[in-house]
């Protein structure tokens, strides 16, 4: 297993899920296909292995190395992107644009969050751009939620 696997206690987690979004808040071509193929090779995986990652344009410069992922891997076009593999079973969006003003757009109720910044103010930078629902849980705003 992966340290991005096990930071995210993965396949535990989705195990005896309907479906399992993971949020990653910069494409990650590696920990994606890691999760693909751990949750493939899962007998009691979910149903649903939904991942959603955040990438500037210059991504879709070139194609990525593994032949799979390369086969669907969109035209150089700023927006959403909908990759399928596995009958639908597994997707990849990826929310092509800026970091922000992608972030903010996306609606999920994503059950694990991976996030990946080259500084300190790039990762803060990236959680404010969150919606308030996706934010990672910190322990006031856990007791915060339970006095409501």
């Amino acid at each position: 297993m992966t340290d991005f696997l096990a930071s995210h206690d993965l396949p535990a987690r989705w195990q005896g899920r309907h479906v399992f979004t993971l949020l990653f808040t910069q494409f990650d071509e590696p920990a994606f296909l890691n999760a693909l193929q751990c949750w493939r090779a899962d007998s009691s995986r979910c149903g649903r292995l939904h991942c959603i990652a955040v990438a500037p344009l210059s991504v879709l410069d070139s194609r990525p190395g593994n032949a799979e992922l390369a086969r669907v891997w969109p035209m150089r076009v700023a927006g959403l992107h909908r990759l399928e593999f596995d009958d639908a079973r597994a997707v990849l969006t990826l929310a092509i644009g800026d970091c922000a003003d992608m972030l903010s757009k996306v609606w999920t109720r994503s059950k694990s969050m991976h996030r990946r910044a080259t500084t300190r103010s790039a990762s803060r930078k990236r959680s404010r751009a969150l919606p308030p629902t996706a934010r990672p849980c910190t322990r006031r705003s856990r007791q915060h939620s339970r006095a409501r």
